[in-house]
């Protein structure tokens, strides 16, 4: 038997510690590459997932879309027929677009200011691929419960578009019969509100009229501009004037060349009701026959006789399902804004109104039944476009008018409330958008 050398043995050793050592770092480098390579797929799966976390925001704002055009005009509110369920207050729909979906719910308890709230899905990265297939579509679905999605929500409050760019707008005709007949304009935003010696030229006058002397401006002093209809005649007096405020200083009667023209053909849509399904009527105490406290109020016919007090504490919407008779006083708080919807054929504005020229802050909006609407002084914003509307004696009226026809009898005054030109439209705008 051979006993190995001490010089055999001492290489074996540095053979065995070699080999031991290339092991170490071999496992070492090993544990380095499967974690940089775990770290790389983290990142690129973080990446991914950030990716699909932004591309959820586009199919947010799709569905958004999607309920603003539900509510494009004042008469839409049943959406069932464009795929949406729910009641007449609370409205959704889930629809799918491309690899992922949306979810919408509008919340239309307040017509004024109705709530969307909107939630775009996107296939988690790990399943993205399995969902790719999917067509694009724009319908009602049912999403895959197999699949995780990444989400984003959004909580749009919108506010209701007034249509008064204009100081007056009527479907058929205006007559200006009366002695001293104004029209001008001034801004309620300006603290000192309308004086009468710095009164604007913003007072424009549009009508349809497709019949012959539609426009009968008389002897009345408009400061703005008048469109015509295409088939419509205007008959101004020799007193009367229409143009800047410069030309009604001299020469102070006729027309200024280019504010007059004939090609008006204004479409001014119908007025739905607020709601289908009712709400609380209002009640009184202390001294005042109704308060309105904020929120939806329905009653059948408004009455405020001559000493009696309505008090308006909130934003609130009152709906009438018939005639409007107001002879005693509304009281709206600072700040607040009352509208009203008049289903009746008639509305009498007669009594004392404590907004003076504020208009924004009392919308009246007249359903197709409203035929009717007579007032003295007050500020208002109006849409009734089946409405005829009569100022008569000294009364002024501050705001804008949207309606069939209007007449202006005596000394009576006709003010546009310039604010109003910075909410024209005929639906509805975000006003608020919160991600949640």
């Amino acid at each position: 038997m051979r006993i190995p050398s001490l010089a055999s043995l001492s290489r074996r050793q540095q053979n065995a510690s070699v080999l031991l050592m290339v092991l170490v770092v071999t496992t070492v480098l090993a544990f380095v590459a499967i974690a940089y390579m775990r770290m790389t797929f983290s990142q690129n799966s973080f990446t991914v997932r950030s990716q699909v976390w932004n591309n959820c925001m586009p199919i947010v704002e799709a569905g958004i879309e999607d309920a603003l055009g539900q509510l494009s005009t004042f008469t839409n509110y049943n959406f069932a027929a464009s795929g949406w369920t729910g009641t007449s207050k609370l409205f959704s729909k889930t629809a799918e677009m491309g690899e992922g979906y949306y979810s919408v719910t509008v919340n239309f308890s307040n017509v004024v200011n109705p709530v969307i709230i909107c939630t775009g899905y996107l296939p988690a990265p790990l399943t993205l691929a399995s969902a790719a297939s999917g067509p694009l579509l724009a319908t009602t679905f049912t999403p895959n419960p197999n699949i995780k999605y990444i989400s984003r929500t959004v909580r749009v409050v919108l506010e209701q578009d007034m249509p008064f760019p204009k100081a007056l707008v009527a479907k058929s005709f205006v007559d200006f019969n009366g002695n001293n007949v104004l029209v001008d304009s001034y801004n309620s935003s300006n603290p000192l509100g309308y004086v009468a010696a710095s009164a604007g030229d913003k007072g424009d006058v549009t009508m349809n009229g497709d019949f012959k002397n539609a426009g009968n401006i008389g002897n009345a002093d408009i400061k703005g501009h008048v469109a015509l209809g295409p088939k419509t005649t205007l008959k101004i007096g020799p007193n009367g004037c229409i143009g800047s405020v410069a030309w009604h200083v001299s020469p102070g009667k006729g027309i200024q060349s280019g504010w007059t023209r004939k090609d008006s053909n204004v479409t001014l849509p119908d007025v739905g009701p607020p709601w289908t399904g009712g709400a609380v009527p209002p009640t009184g105490n202390g001294g005042w026959k109704y308060i309105l406290d904020g929120g939806n109020f329905q009653i059948q016919t408004l009455k405020v006789a001559s000493g009696e007090r309505m008090r308006v504490k909130d934003d609130s919407v009152l709906y009438v399902t018939g005639n409007i008779d107001i002879s005693g006083e509304i009281e709206v708080k600072d700040g607040v804004k009352f509208t009203i919807y008049c289903d009746g054929p008639n509305c009498s504005l007669q009594g004392t109104y404590t907004k003076q020229d504020i208009a924004s802050e009392f919308v009246l909006y007249g359903l197709p039944t409203l035929k009717s609407i007579t007032g003295n002084g007050f500020a208002a914003a109006i849409y009734a476009p089946n409405a005829a509307m009569k100022l008569n004696g000294n009364n002024q009226f501050y705001g804008s008018a949207v309606v069939d026809s209007m007449t202006l009898s005596g000394n009576s005054g006709f003010h546009y409330d310039e604010a109003l030109a910075t909410k024209s439209g005929t639906g509805y705008r975000i006003a608020s958008w919160n991600e949640i």
